[in-house]
């Protein structure tokens, strides 16, 4: 790539990358300013935009960011408790992609893993794909959404999704998200999160999200 990044937004980046987050500029980790981070829209690594009163960054499957990744493994990040939170989603997601497709541990990181070939391909259940239940997620989000720009909660949402099973729904949703289609967030304030609010959300990376914001 043409761009070398500081160690500190090489954190940046693959926190974005690992948790498919849109944090708000003033949420990010280590901190940084819309100034610091507009080179990188302009080289293509992360795409602004304005939420409210917000401007958030993201990466897009078409960010230069996944190429980036792809050959800077072993590249140095930001060392502070933001690289400690990175690593942990990490964890989270290695553990449920390995779980998922029947792979143990010891198969990825042993030198001398079992090469021999084996049925874990066959036993993968791929994530619901139903073209109609994106659909149906589609449409209740626009039976739903005020046109704020702050999204639909998730409590809502799940009234109109009733003739879905709750995994068909969740397994959806973060299909979607990792496809740029949607974006789940948190509330914010602890204090506003109601019961119906922690029953219909979703996890993802061992946080819960209650905000479903679809992308244009």
């Amino acid at each position: 790539m043409s761009i070398e990044l500081s160690p500190k937004f090489s954190l940046i980046i693959w926190n974005l990358l690992i948790t498919g987050d849109q944090p708000k500029i003033s949420e990010i980790r280590p901190g940084v300013t819309l100034k610091e981070v507009e080179p990188l829209e302009k080289a293509g690594f992360i795409k602004l935009v304005k939420r409210g009163r917000a401007t958030h960054l993201f990466i897009d499957k078409e960010s230069k960011a996944w190429d980036w990744a792809a050959e800077n493994f072993h590249v140095e990040i930001y060392k502070s408790s933001s690289a400690a939170f990175v690593l942990e989603k990490l964890l989270v997601k290695l553990g449920n992609h390995l779980t998922s497709r029947g792979i143990a541990l010891a198969e990825l990181l042993s030198p001398q893993g079992n090469k021999e070939p084996n049925s874990v391909e066959s036993s993968v259940k791929d994530i619901t794909q139903s073209p109609d239940l994106e659909k149906e997620i589609q449409e209740a989000y626009a039976r739903t959404s005020d046109g704020s720009g702050v999204g639909v909660l998730l409590a809502t949402l799940r009234q109109y999704l009733s003739s879905f099973s709750r995994q068909e729904v969740d397994d959806m949703l973060r299909q979607m998200q990792l496809n740029s289609k949607l974006v789940l967030m948190r509330i914010d304030d602890p204090q506003a999160i109601t019961s119906d609010d922690k029953d219909a959300a979703i996890d993802i990376g061992g946080e819960s999200r209650h905000i479903v914001y679809l992308e244009d």
